[in-house]
């Protein structure tokens, strides 16, 4: 009994860290789509005003003149930042909504799983005929200096977040649908040979995963692709340089 009362002392001094409960941001039809289809565009999940301070700041970030096009095709193409007006686009709906697709516990993960800094990929205008640049499963690296191991899975998925609308031919992200499936099925029929990803990708590439997709997007758009789908950037024929941040989960 006394064992019993100083156990229950002790949990009483220890302070547990509460969790608003919150409603879920994704449709449970949203959540099936990403499961099926391996990947969900989610329209407006980021407010407007964020987004137009933090395309400003990429502009100012990447020292772009907007009345200068001719400068637009030396643009950085990858931009690491902690600029706030760029971080403040991991709102609490999109680490909600990140939870219910990356998370077992989704109530902790926009506690727990917080970016740090934010990872901006540029792609220029350009005046060659438009195309996709070829597909491909993020992670894989190549057969002599990959690293990456398939087990345990490295991250679950990976976002496209937009900060201005992205019209078709506009550098938007190009997905196969349901390849997520092949590869998986792939991935434990042998594994492992598949202990790495490079290998996975290497044998994937003679996979028939029919047609890409390409998937326009709107300002405050957010897009969530399984780990194992297959895509592709694409080129950006469009009258301003095309930015959108991609954060893994």
């Amino acid at each position: 009994m006394e064992e019993k009362s100083v156990s229950r002392d002790i949990r009483d001094n220890i302070e547990i860290p509460q969790v608003e409960k919150r409603d879920s941001v994704l449709s449970a039809e949203q959540v099936y789509h990403f499961l099926e289809e391996g990947y969900v565009l989610v329209s407006n999940l980021i407010p407007q005003e964020v987004c137009r301070r933090a395309d400003e700041a990429m502009w100012r970030l990447l020292e772009l003149p907007r009345d200068n096009p001719a400068t637009w095709v030396n643009a950085r193409r990858e931009t690491f930042t902690e600029d706030p007006d760029l971080l403040a686009m991991y709102t609490a709906a999109l680490l909600r909504a990140a939870g219910q697709l990356a998370s077992e516990d989704p109530h902790m993960f926009p506690v727990s799983r917080v970016p740090t800094n934010a990872y901006i990929l540029t792609i220029p205008p350009a005046d060659e005929p438009w195309q996709h640049h070829g597909g491909h499963m993020d992670g894989s690296g190549d057969l002599k200096t990959n690293i990456v191991l398939s087990f345990p899975q490295p991250w679950t998925m990976f976002t496209m977040i937009y900060l201005h609308d992205i019209e078709s031919h506009g550098g938007a992200t190009m997905v196969w649908p349901k390849s997520h499936r092949k590869l998986r099925s792939l991935l434990l029929s042998r594994p492992e040979r598949y202990r790495f990803l490079g290998q996975l990708y290497a044998d994937g590439r003679e996979l028939d995963f029919g047609k890409p997709l390409e998937i326009p997007a709107r300002t405050g758009d957010v897009l969530f692709v399984d780990q194992m789908t297959w895509h592709a950037g694409s080129r950006n024929t469009s009258k301003r340089p095309r930015f959108a941040m991609n954060m893994k989960w």
